[in-house]
């Protein structure tokens, strides 16, 4: 795969589930955590996804004029860590937007990786990380994240003041959209419409 091209999963315009602010919404395929029982199964196959150019991805980013931020998940974004760079470097150079990227791996992992372009993306490009793999027997029905292990971590002061309005609540908020002629489940579902996802449509998606 070309350094200029991401291969995702899917990709939503406009989202209030996924953190602060209606979001820009985009989720990478490939993941080689497989979880039990992920939300998002059909997105850890590295092959399947779609392939689509950095710059086209950005533009539309660009056209989207409501939106207050970008929420990247998977899949795991940081198999395609030159892609995500070049995509954040584009976005941070061009807009105002703010950026929350969801990873499987713990931030002192990719940390440790010592490789440049996720040191940038961590240091300079992102506001928030929410990190750590899904653990099914952790899932406290916490906001904004699928298990207790997982952590968010505030890399820049942009959502400090919205931190406690969003985060480590007890809800959790989904939404439904239609996208490429299939349903996606948006947000991260408590276990009961989870449940009940899986018994309606065979599979879930995040």
């Amino acid at each position: 795969m070309s350094t200029g091209e991401l291969r995702l999963h899917n990709r939503i315009k406009e989202t209030s589930t996924l953190g602060p602010g209606k979001r820009y919404a985009l989720w990478f395929q490939g993941c080689e955590k497989y979880c039990k029982e992920c939300m998002s199964p059909s997105a850890t196959d590295t092959q399947k996804g779609f392939l689509v150019s950095i710059e086209a991805i950005a533009n539309e980013i660009y056209t989207c004029p409501h939106v207050e931020g970008l929420t990247i998940s998977g899949g795991e974004p940081f198999l395609q860590y030159e892609g995500l760079y070049e995509l954040l470097r584009r976005i941070k150079s061009n807009t105002q937007l703010g950026v929350i990227i969801y990873t499987g791996y713990y931030l002192g992992e990719l940390q440790k990786k010592q490789i440049p372009e996720i040191n940038t993306i961590i240091n300079e490009l992102t506001d928030i990380i929410i990190d750590g793999p899904y653990i099914k027997e952790l899932n406290d029905g916490m906001s904004l994240r699928g298990s207790s292990n997982q952590r968010i971590h505030l890399l820049t002061s942009r959502y400090k003041g919205l931190y406690d309005d969003y985060y480590n609540r007890p809800e959790r908020k989904i939404e439904i959209h239609l996208s490429h002629n299939e349903l996606l489940m948006v947000g991260i579902p408590d276990m009961k419409s989870f449940e009940m996802w899986k018994h309606e449509f065979g599979k879930a998606k995040e």
